[in-house]
């Protein structure tokens, strides 16, 4: 059984991507670290498709798995997104995954996933799961994109939203890890 992890986060006001500084500090970080964005210059999806997002307006982030789990990315990825899903659920949003990456509500992409892997040889030196919610922003671009501020009308504590996927996150983990 997996004992729960107490992840560490390291909060930044601008970077160029959660991704990206994890990538870049692997080495030197804890597992289970979780770096938080005010804002990315160079936020990413797959391909590195550019995150629309605005200054201090929604949840970015990344976490770091160093150590090896019993299941395999797609189940991973299954867990990230049933967290997901239920936070926003827990704020009065039904929302659903649309294959291969992508979280929507009301027919508009609410939130993001990347998971990125790094090996040296058959072994596993990290999982980087990076999270993009659109939770305060007004507008977009984008008119395909849609925030909870949208769905709504009221503005939500970046903090408690992250708190409360990390919660349902881990628990989610512990019981299938079990």
């Amino acid at each position: 059984m997996m004992p729960k992890p107490t992840p560490k986060i390291l909060a930044f006001d601008i970077l160029d991507s959660t991704n990206l500084y994890l990538k870049n500090h692997y080495q030197e970080l804890a597992s289970h670290t979780v770096v938080v964005a005010k804002y990315q210059t160079s936020g990413y999806g797959r391909y590195k498709r550019f995150w629309e997002a605005s200054l201090g307006d929604n949840l970015l982030f990344s976490l770091i798995l160093k150590e090896k789990i019993a299941l395999s990315i797609n189940e991973l990825s299954d867990l990230i997104v049933n967290s997901i899903i239920s936070t926003l659920k827990e704020f009065s949003i039904n929302a659903y995954f649309l294959y291969p990456n992508d979280i929507y509500a009301n027919g508009k992409k609410i939130a993001g996933i990347l998971i990125e892997t790094k090996y040296f040889g058959k072994k596993l030196l990290y999982i980087i799961v990076g999270i993009g919610l659109n939770v305060n922003q007004e507008q977009f671009q984008n008119e395909n994109a849609i925030s909870m501020w949208q769905i709504t009308n009221q503005k939500f504590d970046l903090k408690i939203l992250l708190n409360r996927f990390l919660e349902q996150f881990y628990a989610r983990i512990t019981e299938y890890l079990g």
